[in-house]
């Protein structure tokens, strides 16, 4: 089972929405029979408005939005081309897919990666007041006030494919929320560049082969026990409740 691109964004809008995301996510990796690439990876960049969309993934045409004062009080829209330097062909860039434009700062490296992209150029809010309008972008659900009502997109896929990983969730320049999904799934916040580059890099002290090796052989280990604890509570479980469910027979003759 593979989710387009629409089922992952059908499912992440509305009430029931995490769930049944979450359920799509978890349905198609049990149901994989190739393995997962450790590369992969889900990117949910944001766009906070004005001239950083514009330029990058809500391209407009020149042609029409051409910065007249007339046409700015009657769009409400200034592209800013000319305060740029660019001419008007260098307004949008085509990719592969058809009808998908991006804006001129668009990297190539970015565009080759146009078939993988689910662009959101804009959705209906329920609220004029930006932090809630952010919200509401972040998590697919109407805040209530600015407080979030669900957990963030980027949350929820990390509770469902990234259990094995050591940082399921890097999270940089926003907030990212989390209300019912296990810790792991948490952002782990990086405020600049230099965060990342200390969050990705090796560190200060980069550990010996041996000891690396060492530490994972502990960490399989420790893996196993749990696991072996989990599976005997639920084996507990289920003989407790046939036993219930057999005294219950019993009582009814």
């Amino acid at each position: 089972m593979h989710p387009t691109r629409r089922q992952v964004l059908e499912a992440s809008i509305g009430v029931a929405g995490a769930a049944t995301l979450t359920s799509l996510l978890r349905a198609a990796k049990a149901s994989s029979s190739e393995p997962t690439d450790p590369h992969r990876r889900f990117v949910f960049a944001y766009f906070l408005g004005g001239w950083d969309a514009i330029h990058c993934i809500d391209p407009k045409d020149p042609s029409v939005y051409d910065d007249s004062t007339a046409t700015v009080q009657s769009m409400g829209v200034e592209i800013g081309h000319r305060q740029l330097g660019l001419t008007p062909d260098q307004a949008y860039r085509e990719t592969d897919v058809e009808g998908l434009f991006l804006g001129h700062f668009v990297g190539d490296e970015m565009r080759e990666l146009a078939s993988q992209m689910a662009v959101i150029r804009g959705m209906t809010v329920s609220s004029v007041d930006h932090e809630a309008g952010s919200v509401h972008a972040m998590t697919g659900r109407a805040p209530a006030g600015t407080n979030p009502r669900g957990s963030s997109l980027c949350t929820i896929f990390a509770a469902a494919l990234g259990e094995e990983d050591l940082i399921p969730n890097l999270v940089s320049g926003i907030r990212a929320f989390n209300l019912d999904h296990p810790k792991y799934a948490s952002g782990m916040g990086a405020s600049s560049y230099s965060d990342l580059m200390n969050i990705l890099g090796p560190g200060l002290t980069s550990l010996e082969p041996a000891e690396r090796g060492a530490l994972e052989t502990f960490f399989a280990k420790e893996k196993e026990r749990l696991a072996k604890i989990a599976d005997e509570k639920l084996k507990k479980a289920a003989e407790k409740a046939n036993r219930d469910k057999t005294e219950a027979a019993a009582r009814k003759k």
